[in-house]
């Protein structure tokens, strides 16, 4: 019986792998749930984060303490990199600035890129509007020009796109963001930001006056 199945269990491994080709993230989201993602869900019930009603039920220090006993306990576990590192991209999401600094002593992966949207915590630390964790990223040698690899924006272009990231701009560009990088497109922050008009109103005039301010270029 067996030798009648596997054709059929060697075509089925062929398809499998045809998908993760064409669609990579797929084999990238299924080790998260399957093998690292217990961990993640440890270190969000540590720091009092809850499914979807994600909060903070605990002064940060005393947290911080309780998931430096956490991670002692699984840093022999095989997945311990990844699921810390993933970890980091959470906690970068909602700003907890002392548990992504205990993350990064034990080692997690500043560049670390979520499966599904292939940003990293830089990123969604921007996309969040969170300034103290961007500067703190960056300060641990996070990559200030770091590319995503769907649209290829640089953080700089992602904090340029709405006014009210106009914190995370600006720490931004404190900390030597290039103004006048291009992406794939040849588009610049400046672009990005005058992309938020409707050609009747220009929007996100704060944001296009701290760029001009900082040097970005009018030569499209």
């Amino acid at each position: 019986m067996w030798e009648e199945l596997l054709p059929v269990l060697q075509w089925r491994s062929e398809i499998v792998a045809q998908r993760e080709q064409t669609m990579p993230f797929l084999h990238g989201f299924r080790r998260i749930v399957y093998e690292y993602q217990p961990l993640v869900d440890s270190v969000m019930r540590v720091l009092g984060v809850e499914g979807e009603n994600q909060h903070r039920q605990d002064d940060e220090e005393r947290l911080s303490g309780a998931l430096v006993e956490l991670l002692d306990r699984e840093s022999q576990s095989p997945v311990f990199m990844e699921g810390i590192s993933y970890s980091l991209f959470r906690v970068a999401d909602l700003g907890l600035v002392g548990a992504a600094q205990v993350l990064l002593r034990y080692g997690a992966d500043l560049n670390f890129e979520d499966p599904v949207s292939y940003y990293n915590p830089l990123h969604i630390a921007v996309l969040r509007n969170k300034p103290d964790m961007v500067q703190m990223l960056i300060s641990h040698g996070a990559e200030i020009e770091k590319r995503d690899r769907i649209h290829e924006s640089s953080p700089l272009d992602l904090a340029s796109e709405e006014v009210d990231k106009l914190p995370c701009l600006r720490v931004l560009l404190d900390l030597g963001a290039d103004v006048n990088s291009k992406d794939k497109n040849g588009k610049t922050a400046l672009l990005h930001a005058l992309a938020s008009s409707d050609g009747l109103t220009v929007n996100n005039v704060d944001n296009i006056q701290l760029l001009l301010e900082r040097g970005a270029s009018l030569c499209m």
